[in-house]
């Protein structure tokens, strides 16, 4: 690792008095403006961590290393019949294709029970089956997803959702999944085969079928499983998102159905590779104004909920991030196809990130270990932002709590918990 420059060093006590004492208000004010956000954010609303008393515990101590995790990603396969150039492990070079290994990377049954046991037993909360690949290219993804819910977790799903058919469909929302959402990224044929790196073979009308299929069989089982579609934007589709707006519309307002897509998030692509830079702030802009103009409207009076989270927009552009330390990390962590637990999703393939193999250790001793302390220690390199990229905004802002302000950040909290759960509490 002494190629990275740590980013998680310890302050000494003079600047934690100085840090708490300088960003005590602004913790204030980013507290009171999560809480403004969570009926308009729904599933992204960034509060979610208060939820969760035994970490938010540690968290107030100031003991971060002893948070265990609410979520862990889990990719059962790194096979992919896209080839996105875009992709964060084809960047990180963790998809890298040989003939020797094409067509093995992925979980068998027996293997994923197991990581599902020891997750449960260690107790995280929910599971997201992502990539890595396309996790329905494992062709036990589902009786996995199934399994985990029998187990008594919640469980999400990422896809991109040319693998999917009525029989999945309806064995994934019989599971009553927590969410299925699928990365659409294009409204027209030609933009989905650019994006996704497609010059062979194009998937974008079976993709298009497969959302409808999925959104009739939600409405028909009356499902309570959130129906959402993805969109990460970056030059190739941005002039595009009209497009997809009216796409989605097309689908929920059919005669068949009212309904059955519940959002669209749009995001901005981030570029993982240290040392190139991230898309020019003009590309986001414009989908800001594509958005406004052609977005909303559009949807506006359908059942689809706009998720346009313009703080991921403008912090992606930004030369220096808002916090110097990962505080988040410990939230949610990634276990891999062949059972390697890695610090988090953006870390995924990463020999520095990677703390141990749970096919063959215990949860305990992998979060307890020498080699997760040294890998905590020498975080470094990361993206501009990432899946926690607010948590450690927030974090940043509230740590070290001084003892004055403590008694207030608990009355803050213990009023938003009489609030209830948001949605989708287990999943940060």
């Amino acid at each position: 690792m002494s190629e990275r420059e740590p980013q998680n060093k310890e302050l000494t006590a003079p600047e934690r008095l100085s840090h708490a004492a300088g960003n005590a208000e602004y913790a204030f004010e980013a507290l009171d403006k999560q809480a403004s956000e969570r009926e308009r954010l729904h599933e992204y609303f960034q509060g979610k961590w208060i939820f969760h008393p035994n970490q938010v515990e540690k968290l107030l101590e100031g003991e971060i290393n002893g948070v265990t995790p609410i979520n862990a990603e889990f990719v059962p396969s790194l096979e992919c019949p896209f080839n996105c150039p875009h992709c964060t492990y084809t960047q990180t070079g963790w998809r890298k294709r040989t003939i020797e290994q094409k067509g093995e990377r992925m979980m068998d049954f027996s293997s994923m029970k197991i990581l599902i046991d020891k997750l449960e037993e260690a107790g995280v909360k929910s599971l997201t089956f992502t990539g890595g690949g396309e996790p329905l290219t494992n062709p036990f993804c589902v009786d996995g997803i199934e399994y985990a819910r029998q187990k008594g977790l919640d469980a999400g799903l990422f896809t991109n959702g040319a693998l999917l058919d009525k029989d999945k469909i309806r064995r994934l929302l019989r599971t009553e999944l927590t969410f299925i959402r699928l990365s659409l990224n294009a409204g027209i044929e030609e933009v989905h085969n650019k994006f996704h790196g497609l010059k062979k073979e194009s998937f974008f009308a079976r993709v298009v079928k497969n959302l409808e299929l999925l959104a009739e069989e939600k409405v028909a089982s009356r499902s309570r499983t959130t129906i959402g579609v993805g969109v990460i934007v970056n030059p190739v589709n941005v002039g595009n998102l009209g497009e997809i707006a009216q796409l989605l519309k097309s689908i929920v307002n059919s005669q068949e159905r009212d309904g059955g897509i519940d959002y669209v998030i749009f995001r901005p692509t981030v570029i993982y590779i240290p040392g190139r830079p991230q898309y020019p702030k003009e590309i986001f802009e414009r989908a800001q104004e594509e958005i406004g103009d052609k977005v909303l409207p559009v949807l506006e009076g359908t059942s689809i909920r706009v998720a346009n989270i313009e703080g991921r927009f403008e912090d992606v552009a930004k030369e220096e991030k808002d916090y110097q330390k990962c505080l988040a990390h410990p939230w949610a962590v990634s276990v891999a196809y062949d059972g390697g637990v890695y610090l988090c999703s953006e870390t995924d393939g990463m020999e520095d990130y990677l703390l141990g193999n749970l096919l063959t250790q215990s949860f305990d001793e992998i979060w307890q270990s020498e080699r997760r302390r040294d890998v905590i220690e020498n975080i470094g390199n990361c993206p501009p932002i990432c899946k926690l990229h607010f948590y450690n905004k927030i974090f940043s802002q509230l740590l070290p709590i001084s003892p004055q302000d403590l008694p207030r950040v608990k009355e803050w909290i213990d009023a938003e918990r009489q609030k209830g759960p948001p949605e989708h509490v287990n999943f940060p």
